[in-house]
């Protein structure tokens, strides 16, 4: 949070707890996958990727056409959604104990990235 991330630090998260990959695996075509790649994939890697996916979806006027274009699982979009609101209130509480202003990093990658890595190595 302090490297000014929290924007994408909540919209991975949400995409995270869902338990379900934002990517559908069965009936995806060549044209699915090259719309994904050309709008999505972020050359940073998945969970950039996510944050992308789940901006895209909200943004999307038609949500639903937007995923089946794109060979995206909006059930699991529409979760990450729904989750992010819970997880926003839960990190507000944290960061103003700690005073810690909420920020987006934009398309900074390393704010980010370095973010999670100190939270799945917390302890190295």
């Amino acid at each position: 949070l302090e490297g000014g991330c929290s924007a994408e630090a909540l919209d991975a998260a949400a995409v995270l707890a869902t338990g379900r990959h934002p990517r559908r695996t069965t009936r995806v075509t060549e044209e699915m996958t090259r719309l994904f790649r050309d709008d999505l994939v972020d050359l940073n890697g998945d969970i950039p990727t996510y944050v992308r996916a789940l901006r895209a979806f909200g943004e999307a006027p038609h949500p639903e056409q937007y995923c089946t274009e794109r060979g995206l699982d909006s059930a699991a979009l529409r979760a990450a959604a729904r989750a992010r609101p819970a997880l926003e209130k839960w990190l507000e509480d944290v960061a103003a104990e700690d005073s810690i202003q909420m920020a987006s990093c934009g398309e900074d990658p390393d704010p980010l990235r370095k973010a999670l890595c100190a939270g799945f190595f917390a302890r190295a």
